[in-house]
């Protein structure tokens, strides 16, 4: 009888430290699925960060070429004229 209830206390105990460790591994499962989350959401805002440096700087050449072109343009009458004279 006293062996029987020592085997029931065992496995009562080895029944709890199994629900322990699962807790233990669904809770670290949880944490990981968190960070990858908050990963997936950082790459999402440098990915827009990024695109909108790129149409930023696509922008500011287009500028940079028209300031090009205007002088260009400017200065070509002014070289006509200095030839002809």
């Amino acid at each position: 009888m006293v062996l029987l209830v020592r085997v029931c206390l065992v496995v009562q105990e080895m029944l709890a430290l199994k629900k322990a460790y699962a807790d233990v591994i669904l809770n670290t499962v949880k944490e990981s699925a968190g960070r990858v989350m908050v990963s997936e959401k950082r790459a999402l805002m440098f990915q827009r960060e990024l695109t909108a440096a790129k149409e930023n700087a696509l922008h500011m050449l287009m500028r940079l070429k028209k300031m090009m072109d205007a002088k260009v343009l400017f200065s070509v009458p002014n070289f006509v004229v200095d030839m002809v004279i």
